[in-house]
């Protein structure tokens, strides 16, 4: 609520941020390593978790709207195997020569579909698999991903 204040406050009426914000944790005592997050206007990162898609929706809208603005967080735990998927809307809205978009779906069916053995290696998969799409197009945005791969120990 406090970072929503001070954008509203500093920044003009038609700017706004998407942010994301996530803490992983340890807790010991239970074994078991949890994300808090929040998510303020942002494409929802996902966790892929055998070969489901879950949605981390919880949040509010983009920072800088409306002051007073309340923002849900959520904690899930993360189980061995999980893949977490952040990613900008660079992704999801590169265009082909048709111009059409990459888009949501495509991306969700791609990571159901893929068994990569590293984060850095579903980072390409993703990454070649827009520039397939482009066939050449520029890039009218940033391609930023995050992929952080939970296997089980910490």
């Amino acid at each position: 609520l406090h970072l929503n204040e001070q954008i509203a406050a500093t920044t003009a009426d038609e700017m706004f941020i998407t942010f994301v914000h996530g803490k992983i944790v340890q807790n010991r005592e239970k074994g078991t390593i949890l994300l808090d997050y929040s998510n303020a206007g942002h494409n929802p990162p996902l966790i892929l978790r055998q070969g489901q898609l879950i949605d981390l929706d919880k949040g509010g809208i983009c920072l800088g709207m409306f002051p007073g603005m309340a923002y849900e967080s959520a904690v899930l735990e993360l189980l061995p195997g999980d893949w977490l998927i952040m990613y900008t809307d660079g992704l999801t809205e590169a265009l082909n020569p048709q111009e059409e978009e990459y888009g949501e779906d495509r991306l969700r069916e791609l990571l159901v579909s893929v068994k990569p053995e590293t984060a850095r290696e579903l980072v390409d998969i993703l990454l070649k698999d827009v520039a397939v799409f482009e066939n050449g197009e520029a890039h009218s945005d940033d391609l930023t991903t995050l992929v952080i791969h939970y296997k089980g120990k910490y």
